[in-house]
C-alpha cells in the first residue's frame, strides 16, 4: 500500500489597507483632513509584513474643502433627497463623510470615481431604497474605493 501526501498551498494576503481617519493640523489653523492610507502591497514571494505604514509618508491627506459632509435628517424631517445630494458630491469627485444618524435612501449611492472615500462616523445608518436596490453601488472598473 502506497501512502500519499497532500500538499495545500495557502496564499498569504497580498494587499492590506488601514482605515480612513479624520485628522486636524496642530498649527492653529483648525483645518481638517481626510487621512487615506495607501494600500500596502506585498509583491513576489517575499513575506514582508503587511500593515500600517506608521510613518504615513505615502498616505494621502485630503483637505476637507474636497469632502462633502452629509447630515442625517431629524426624526420629524425625513430628507428623501439625501441620496441625490450625496451622488452629486460623488460625481464632482468629492469624498463623502456621513455624520451620525439614519439616512432614508430613495435610490442607491453611486460611487463613480476611483479612489473615492465614503466614510460613516458614529452610527451612520443607511436604509435601503424602497425599490430594493442596494444602498451603495460601485461602478464597474472603479478601483481604490474605501467604504467604512
Amino acid at each position: 500500500m502506497k501512502s500519499h501526501s497532500v500538499l495545500t498551498n495557502l496564499f498569504a494576503q497580498s494587499i492590506y489597507r488601514c482605515f480612513v481617519a479624520i485628522e486636524t493640523v496642530e498649527d492653529g489653523t483648525k483645518k481638517y483632513f481626510l487621512h487615506v492610507p495607501q494600500p500596502r502591497i506585498r509583491s513576489g514571494e517575499t513575506l514582508s509584513p503587511l500593515g500600517a505604514d506608521l510613518s504615513g509618508a505615502t498616505d494621502d491627506r485630503r483637505p476637507f474643502e474636497n469632502v462633502y459632509v452629509a447630515r442625517a435628517e431629524d426624526e420629524d424631517d425625513i430628507d428623501y433627497g439625501v441620496a441625490s445630494k450625496i451622488n452629486f458630491a460623488l460625481k464632482q469627485g468629492k469624498d463623502v463623510v456621513l455624520s451620525p444618524g439614519i439616512y432614508h435612501l430613495s435610490k442607491s449611492i453611486n460611487i463613480v470615481n476611483s479612489d473615492q472615500v465614503l466614510l460613516g462616523i458614529g452610527m451612520a445608518t443607511l436604509t435601503a431604497p424602497p425599490t430594493g436596490a442596494p444602498c451603495i453601488r460601485v461602478a464597474t472598473g472603479i478601483e481604490g474605493v474605501c467604504i467604512g
